[in-house]
C-alpha cells in the first residue's frame, strides 16, 4: 500500500476531528406540526324550497283585434300608436249622429205604442161593465181585447228597438277591453268603417296580467302533477342580467303531453305586471318552487369542493384537525348549498383556506 504523505495527514486530522465532534453533538428538538389558518361556517338545519330552474319567455295573455261593430265614419282616435291604455279607456269614436237619430225615432215609436195600449186598456175596462146588460156584443168586446194584446206586442217590439238603438249608439264609442299596449292604427281618422270588415282597427296586447312560458325536463312531470293538485305552485321570474328584480306568479297551465322531440313539458305561469315592465318576447330566469324541505342541512356554498370522485368538504373536528368528508349535494340557493348526505347540522366546515388542507391537517380557526 502506498503511504500517505505526512503533510496531507496533518491537514486531514483536524477535519476528521471536527466531523466526529459534530456527530456526537446533541440533536435539535422536533418542530411542532404546522397549523393552517382557515375560516369556518356551521352546518344548519332550516326549511328550504325544492325548485326547478329553467329559462322562459314572456308573451301576452290576450291579443285583442279591435273591430268596428257598426258602420260609419271614424271621427277620432284618442291614443297615439304604441300607447299603454287602461281597461275601459275610450280609444276611438265613430260618427254617432245616425245612431242618435235612430234611437230618438225608436223612443218616439215606443211612446206612441204605449199610448195606444193605454187607450185600448181603457176601452176594454169600459165595455166590460156593459157586458152583463147586453149593451155591447161579445164579438165587439173580443175585438177590443184583441186590440189590447196587439198594442202590448207593439210596445214590446219598440222596447226592443230602443234597446237595439242604444246598443248601436254605444258601439260608436270604442273602448279598450283590456289593459295593454296598442299597436298600429290600421284605419286613419276620416275613413268609413264597416261592421262586416275583417281588418282590425288596432291590435292591443294585454300586459297585466301577463304570461311567462317555459319548459321543464319530463322527469319533473310527476312532481308537477302531484303538487299542482294539492296547492298553487309558485313561479318566480327574474331578468337574465338583473336577478335583483323579480316577479312572483302562479303556475296556471302545463301541457297535456310531453314533447317527443325534446322530452320536455310545456308550462305557463301568470305574472302580475302592473308597471308593464315585463314585455312580450323577453327571456327570463325561471324558478318553479314545488315544495319545501322542512330540515335541510345547509352550508355556505364556498365550502364545497369537487374532484374526480365527486363533491367533498373539510369538517373541523374537536381536536382542530380537518376531516375530508365525501358528500351528496342538493340544490343551491345563491351562497347556500343543501347537503343531502354526509353531513349533520351543527358540524363546522372550512369555508376559506381548504386549498392547503389534506386529511388530518391541523387547522387554526381565524375570526
Amino acid at each position: 500500500m502506498r503511504a500517505i504523505p505526512l503533510l496531507k495527514f496533518a491537514l486531514l486530522t483536524p477535519l476528521l476531528a471536527a466531523a466526529f465532534m459534530s456527530g456526537c453533538a446533541k440533536k435539535p428538538p422536533p418542530q411542532e406540526a404546522k397549523r393552517f389558518p382557515v375560516k369556518v361556517g356551521e352546518a344548519v338545519a332550516q326549511p328550504m324550497p325544492y325548485v326547478i330552474r329553467t329559462i322562459g319567455s314572456v308573451k301576452s295573455d290576450t291579443i285583442i283585434n279591435v273591430l268596428p261593430q257598426v258602420n260609419g265614419q271614424l271621427l277620432k282616435w284618442y291614443f297615439a300608436e304604441g300607447d299603454l291604455v287602461e281597461k275601459d279607456q275610450l280609444i276611438g269614436k265613430i260618427d254617432p249622429r245616425p245612431y242618435e237619430a235612430a234611437l230618438e225615432e225608436a223612443i218616439g215609436q215606443l211612446a206612441q205604442a204605449r199610448a195606444t195600449l193605454a187607450f185600448n186598456l181603457e176601452v176594454v175596462e169600459r165595455y166590460r161593465e156593459l157586458l152583463p146588460s147586453d149593451y155591447v156584443a161579445m164579438l165587439t168586446y173580443d175585438q177590443f181585447v184583441s186590440n189590447v194584446e196587439t198594442s202590448q206586442g207593439q210596445v214590446e217590439q219598440f222596447e226592443g228597438a230602443v234597446a237595439a238603438a242604444q246598443v248601436n249608439l254605444g258601439w260608436t264609442s270604442i273602448y279598450s277591453p283590456v289593459k295593454g299596449k296598442t299597436g298600429i292604427q290600421f284605419v286613419d281618422e276620416g275613413n268609413v268603417v264597416s261592421s262586416t270588415q275583417t281588418q282590425a282597427l288596432v291590435t292591443i296586447n294585454q300586459l297585466s296580467p301577463i304570461l311567462v312560458t317555459f319548459t321543464v325536463p319530463q322527469r319533473y312531470f310527476p312532481e308537477i302533477q302531484l303538487y299542482s293538485g294539492e296547492k298553487e305552485i309558485e313561479v318566480e321570474a327574474t331578468f337574465m342580467d338583473d336577478v335583483a328584480r323579480s316577479w312572483v306568479g302562479k303556475l296556471t297551465m302545463y301541457d297535456n303531453q310531453i314533447d317527443l322531440r325534446s322530452g320536455t313539458l310545456y308550462c305557463q305561469a301568470t305574472m302580475p305586471n302592473e308597471d308593464a315592465t315585463l314585455w312580450p318576447g323577453l327571456f327570463l330566469n325561471i324558478v318553479v318552487k314545488l315544495y319545501e324541505i322542512p330540515n335541510a342541512v345547509v352550508v355556505p356554498a364556498r365550502a364545497i369542493g369537487i374532484d374526480t370522485q365527486g363533491e367533498f368538504l373539510f369538517v373541523v373536528k374537536e381536536d382542530s384537525t380537518a376531516d375530508l368528508r365525501r358528500i351528496q349535494i342538493g340544490q343551491r340557493f345563491a351562497d347556500l348549498q343543501v347537503v343531502n348526505e354526509g353531513l349533520k347540522a351543527g358540524e363546522f366546515v372550512v369555508t376559506e383556506g381548504q386549498a392547503l388542507l389534506s386529511p388530518g391537517s391541523e387547522v387554526e380557526i381565524q375570526k
